[in-house]
């Protein structure tokens, strides 16, 4: 029996949010864990209650605040592991590897567990919404477009940045609204401070004095 069904919305949101923030473990005799630490215990919290695991919690001081918080979910199943395998869930250092599943999966769910582990939106100062999305992966930089392309008739172009070879890809406007709702809208499973984004750049509303540059959107 499958323990994840991707062309469920909930288990497809998981395997995207496990594909860019989580790590999978391999050791010797059948040995490991898939496991996911974030800030945000609301999802961990409902990813514990919907899927076989265990949860812990830490505090510890980082490079860059002191006393951070994080939550962490993890299942020890050699079973769980060998179906992530068989999606070609990657292992390791998995920052290149990351990419779809190789069996037909929900859209809005992994795509969402995507932008949740990898992404970012809110107001940029101007201010305008805007929803950005990171990753070192040429698979999944690939996927991505061909996913704005067909769904939103969104064409990007963007390159690696030279610093450290990250794929940014950006969108403004209402190019951000317009996928964020699909991704966010009537959801059950999502990281709450990403919902809240999305639902303050949705009540954003385009300046009469601002003009419509075809050109200049985030096509590019």
């Amino acid at each position: 029996m499958n323990i994840l069904n991707l062309l469920n919305e909930e288990d497809a949101y998981l395997y995207g949010l496990l594909l860019t923030d989580g790590h999978c473990y391999l050791q010797s005799r059948n040995r490991g864990r898939i496991s996911l630490e974030l800030i945000d215990k609301d999802i961990i919290d409902k990813i514990d209650e919907r899927y076989e695991g265990n949860t812990s919690s830490r505090t510890r001081d980082t490079n860059f605040k002191k006393n951070v918080s994080t939550f962490t979910w993890r299942n020890s199943k050699i079973e769980f592991r060998n179906e992530l395998s068989t999606y070609g869930f990657p292992s390791g250092n998995k920052q290149y590897l990351q990419d779809v599943p190789k069996v037909d999966f929900n859209q809005k769910g992994f795509w969402r567990g995507v932008v949740d582990g990898n992404g970012s939106l809110g107001m940029t100062n101007y201010p305008f919404p805007f929803l950005s999305l990171t990753t070192k992966s040429e698979s999944l930089k690939n996927s991505y477009l061909a996913f704005l392309s067909h769904n939103f008739e969104i064409k990007k172009f963007p390159k690696r940045n030279k610093r450290d070879s990250i794929y940014n890809i950006c969108l403004y406007k209402e190019d951000a609204q317009n996928v964020s709702k699909f991704l966010y809208q009537k959801s059950k499973l999502f990281i709450r401070r990403k919902y809240d984004a999305y639902l303050l750049i949705n009540q954003w509303v385009r300046p009469t004095d601002m003009k419509v540059r075809q050109w200049l959107s985030c096509h590019r």
